[in-house]
């Protein structure tokens, strides 16, 4: 199976309010919506609690996960983690990392036109994407 993550932030990026994540498969079932309330929330942190989420909730072994975060894979993917700024993610971070071993789980970037979370929260979170939009002209 394959599973679409996708993060976002509220307002602006960080978000003074919070954000969440969105997971969907590979035939656009959406499966999660989790909205966070949390002050100074980041997009890639919500894209990489939406990655970890799908891998702990949904992934079977030989899945593929696809993200539109270079950032998110970049983290796990690292093999230097005092030089992962985000240090208060890094469990997190770890997490993911021995799911991916134990699931056998291939995370993969593709570009935000193939991402069925992204389109969906696009479709979905206008509201949010356009107030978040003005803050980023």
């Amino acid at each position: 199976m394959k599973y679409f993550t996708d993060g976002f932030t509220k307002l602006k990026n960080p978000s003074p309010i919070g954000g969440g994540y969105t997971v969907l498969d590979e035939n656009n079932t959406l499966l999660k919506v989790e909205n966070i309330k949390k002050t100074g929330l980041t997009n890639n942190e919500a894209e990489l609690l939406g990655v970890y989420y799908c891998l702990k909730e949904f992934c079977k072994i030989g899945d593929v996960i696809s993200t539109d975060s270079m950032n998110t894979i970049a983290w796990i993917r690292s093999k230097k983690d005092k030089k992962i700024h985000r240090q208060d993610l890094l469990e997190v971070i770890l997490r993911c990392r021995e799911l991916i071993i134990l699931k056998e789980i291939n995370i993969i970037w593709e570009g935000r036109e193939y991402n069925l979370a992204g389109i969906y929260n696009e479709e979905n979170h206008l509201d949010t994407f356009k107030k978040q939009n003005q803050f980023n002209l």
